[in-house]
């Protein structure tokens, strides 16, 4: 089982054997090896595991993932799991043990604080009242549980086995429940990215409204055609477009890698999505299709570079974009535009200092 980190930045790759793993690692460069002794213990016929961690006379940490651990050590806070071990190492997860900290809140789903996650919870309730089934764990769980449950498997990327664990309940009931929050979490938020600021101002240092370029998204293989580590993930190509001011507009469906980046943006129909008032950047290789379509565009400058970035970043941040597994890769474009949908929350317009003029 690979941990999802980035060996070659954060230290040595570790070695497992069926009884402990031993990690050392850094957690930020030139800082001093943290080593841990993590037991595993078989979780189901899969081989999927539960870490207990053992860090110098601490307690060990019985209820904590693997995944969630991994995720711990590298966050931008990685002292958080010391601080709130009470919270986070609780016989089954449920919101009420987050809340209270907007560190845990969007450590676990991406979401700045509770009141965005309630926000989204209200909407889901709205959007998929009548598919809601109530399954055997629901009235120890809720609704409300049912979409952390999801949020922390596109932030996180935890295992089905791992969720189950965690909530307490049966891994078929973690597979239905991300089978019906992730398309209506699509329906609920992806329109609001398109529409909610069409006819936008534009902002006075600028002569552009849209960004548009391509982005990869990680999907997993199967084993029978996966011979290396290097080749257990499929590369796959989407369409994204953010506005001047950085917020996630546009998501297109995911393509194949073997589709050209100019028919990407064909096949996007990103044209559909803009108006009259729109200047579109983009790379000059695009800049023909674009305005076949009768689309407005420039190439793209270093503002507008950066801006792509830093949006790209905040996508990013929901792992489960790099590596989506096997079993939800019919549901690749709904995830991918989640994603997008849901780093809006964590991003501010910038400040435009004429207008305040």
């Amino acid at each position: 089982m690979v941990i999802p980190v980035n060996h070659t930045s954060y230290g040595d790759v570790f070695s497992e054997d069926d009884y402990a793993v031993i990690l050392n690692l850094r957690r930020r460069k030139r800082a001093p090896r943290l080593r841990l002794k993590v037991y595993i213990s078989p979780l189901n016929k899969d081989q999927m595991r539960i870490a207990r961690i053992e860090q110098s006379e601490r307690q060990g940490l019985p209820f904590i993932s693997l995944t969630e651990f991994a995720a711990f050590i590298f966050s931008s806070d990685p002292q958080l799991m010391d601080r709130e071990r009470g919270a986070i190492c609780v016989e089954y997860m449920q919101y009420s043990e987050i809340n209270h900290n907007p560190l845990l809140v969007e450590f676990y789903t991406g979401l700045p604080d509770s009141s965005a996650f309630c926000d989204i919870n209200g909407m889901m309730q709205i959007t998929i009242f009548r598919d809601y089934i109530k399954w055997e764990s629901s009235e120890k769980q809720g609704f409300l549980s049912h979409t952390l449950m999801t949020l922390m498997k596109l932030k996180l990327n935890m295992t089905d086995e791992e969720l189950a664990e965690r909530f307490k309940v049966e891994t078929y009931v973690v597979n239905m429940t991300l089978r019906l929050w992730i398309p209506a979490l699509h329906k609920a938020l992806y329109g609001t990215c398109e529409n909610l600021y069409r006819y936008q101002r534009f902002f006075s240092m600028e002569t552009f409204t849209k960004v548009i370029d391509i982005v990869e998204v990680c999907v997993e293989r199967p084993e029978c055609k996966s011979d290396s580590r290097d080749s257990r993930h499929e590369i796959r190509r989407a369409v994204m477009a953010i506005r001047a001011d950085g917020y996630f507009c546009f998501g297109s469906n995911v393509f194949s890698q073997y589709v050209p980046e100019d028919e990407c943006i064909r096949r996007s129909k990103f044209w559909r999505s803009t108006t009259d008032v729109d200047i579109v950047l983009t790379h000059p290789e695009f800049l023909q299709v674009l305005i076949s379509k009768g689309v407005a565009c420039l190439s793209t400058n270093s503002t507008a570079t950066e801006r792509f970035e830093l949006a790209t970043e905040r996508i990013a941040a929901f792992k489960i974009l790099g590596a989506i597994p096997l079993e939800y890769a019919s549901y690749t474009s709904f995830i991918f535009k989640v994603c997008g949908a849901l780093s809006n929350f964590k991003h501010s317009i910038p400040d435009d200092e004429d207008d305040e003029e």
